[in-house]
């Protein structure tokens, strides 16, 4: 390196490198099975219990609205179902329906991608300050982005998001 300090321009250039990488194998995603990369997450976060959608909106990073609209386009298409906690009525779980494990156990995209092949081939350090990096830079987009949608989506997904509409 040249010694000099990195400039967030050079950091946004690098994001947006990553992005268009990532966007082919996102919409490969979408036109498979018509689910966004955060459905994606939401199905993945019931795979081992059922949960309120408010601990679903905290898991995947987006506001209670956002996941709600989520929660319906998913129910729409049967992946998951929402009841009442028999408990504790003022509760709702949500639970995976039989498509969506079915979904889940077939979405592996990221697993055969050169995105695994890339991370496989950086030392352990470097894996480390990747993640690191990348979990900080995600947490501070979130915390900027409150109050106007709660989600950072952008670009293919919510490209993906108007073609369910």
């Amino acid at each position: 390196m040249s010694g000099e300090e990195p400039s967030p321009r050079a950091a946004l250039s690098a994001l947006s490198d990553l992005v268009v990488l990532a966007e082919p194998l996102l919409l490969r995603v979408w036109r498979s099975s018509r689910v966004t990369l955060g459905h994606l997450r939401v199905l993945r976060a019931l795979r081992d219990q059922e949960r309120s959608p408010g601990e679903l909106a905290a898991l995947v990073g987006v506001s209670a609205p956002s996941m709600a609209r989520m929660l319906a386009s998913l129910e729409t298409r049967d992946l998951i179902s929402r009841a009442i906690d028999l408990r504790d009525r003022r509760r709702i779980e949500v639970s995976l329906r039989p498509l969506g494990r079915e979904l889940v156990a077939s979405s592996h995209v990221w697993r055969e991608s050169a995105f695994a092949r890339a991370a496989q081939a950086l030392d352990p350090d470097q894996r480390e300050s990747f993640i690191t990096a990348v979990s900080r830079f995600t947490e501070l987009v979130r915390r900027e982005s409150e109050g106007l949608d709660g989600s950072a989506a952008g670009g293919a997904e919510s490209e993906m998001r108007a073609g369910e509409r």
